[in-house]
């Protein structure tokens, strides 16, 4: 699993790849990356999309994170009884809390899949599971499909500015050391922050004075929109 660097350094490369660009990538701190040609010296702010965005975290990426704990621990639990033979598909509910203890609700899914091993589907007394089924397989290793309702709805301006806003707050202290100034949202990494980029429109009316360039970029599929500066 990449570390927030390492996704951070894909969504670099994958832009560049998708738009033929050659750049040397540096790892820096502030900004995120140095990019390096034979002409130019870019500055390069990273971050990740969600449409609740703020600078004090988002909502939708706590609940992702702890889901995602809550996984790995029903997991290791579900491999350690039953290691051959099954397939596990998890269906989470779309509003997870934080507010539950991940070794009760482990523990009550257990029970639950104890109790009704053989009817092949369990409702599990659980406040983040709405369903868990279980399929017969062959001696072959025991699998865990974990499935996570997307977020999805069609983009507004408006979830972008206070992305642009936050990093723009801090793009003083390195702005003239460098030719040109680039912001990349990453989109497509998490579920929570799933869109379409084809149906992005206006962004024309964004404020985005501070910077050369802003880039979105769909980890997943390569593709990118590029709001340039008119400034």
């Amino acid at each position: 699993m990449l570390n927030q660097k390492e996704l951070e350094r894909k969504a670099v490369e994958r832009y560049l790849d998708s738009s033929n660009q050659l750049f040397d990538i540096t790892d820096f701190e502030s900004p995120d990356f140095i990019l390096k040609n034979e002409s130019h010296e870019i500055g390069c702010e990273i971050t990740e999309f969600y449409p609740d965005y703020d600078v004090t975290g988002s909502k939708l990426k706590k609940r992702e994170s702890f889901i995602k704990k809550l996984h790995k621990t029903l997991g290791i639990e579900l491999l350690d009884k039953y290691p051959k033979g099954f397939v596990f598909d998890i269906y989470y509910e779309f509003a997870a809390t934080e507010k539950t203890s991940i070794k009760l609700e482990v523990q009550a899914v257990i029970n639950n899949i104890e109790s009704y091993f053989y009817e092949g589907q369990v409702i599990p007394s659980s406040i983040n599971i709405r369903k868990f089924s279980i399929r017969k397989t062959d001696l072959l290793p025991t699998r865990l499909i974990l499935s996570i309702p997307s977020d999805y709805s069609d983009l507004t301006e408006e979830w972008l500015q206070p992305i642009i806003n936050s990093k723009s707050s801090k793009i003083k202290e390195w702005k003239r050391s460098f030719d040109e100034r680039w912001l990349i949202i990453s989109i497509g990494i998490s579920i929570s922050g799933d869109l379409n980029l084809n149906k992005v429109k206006n962004l024309e009316i964004l404020e985005s004075r501070e910077w050369n360039k802003i880039i979105l970029i769909d980890i997943p599929f390569g593709d990118y929109k590029e709001i340039n500066s008119p400034y």
